[in-house]
């Protein structure tokens, strides 16, 4: 179970900040599922993070999902929650990693969506300041693309 996010806005700065921070992962995108033969076809569309999808005996899958209310110790209250969920020989270790990700969000003061700092560049232009720990730089033939939160 993971800090309590603050609504599904909270939520889904999480899911941007983990795609972009674990950028060494696979991602994927349920946008429906045929006759609910997926058992979070209610929570549709959502998305996970993917490990080792080449290797059967070690492919990982992590889904960022809300969680029941629970009540808050200290004050009573009923807080949402979030959890990560793995599937597959490595789904465990893949969603370790992620809620410990979620945990450095939660220190960073929950950077979301709209402080996010896209920067394109020529490529053969001079990148800016080193790379910040976090930030996904992108290679294009035209372009070079930095996504990140300034720190």
């Amino acid at each position: 179970m993971l800090p309590p996010p603050g609504g599904q806005a909270d939520l889904a700065d999480l899911d941007v900040w983990l795609t972009v921070t674990a950028a060494r992962l696979d991602r994927i995108t349920v946008l429906a599922a045929p006759s609910g033969w997926l058992p979070f076809s209610s929570l549709l569309p959502f998305g996970g993070l993917v490990s080792n999808a080449t290797d059967a005996s070690r492919v990982g899958v992590a889904l960022l999902l809300p969680a029941d209310l629970s009540p808050d110790p200290e004050t009573g209250r009923l807080e949402s929650s979030a959890l990560v969920r793995g599937f597959g020989p490595g789904g465990a270790e893949l969603a370790a990693y992620l809620a410990g990700l979620a945990a450095r969000w939660v220190e960073l003061g929950r950077p979301g969506a709209q402080e996010m700092r896209i920067v394109v560049r020529r490529p053969d232009a001079e990148r800016s300041a080193a790379a910040r720990p976090g930030t996904l730089l992108l290679q294009r033939p035209s372009v070079s693309i930095e996504v990140g939160w300034p720190h």
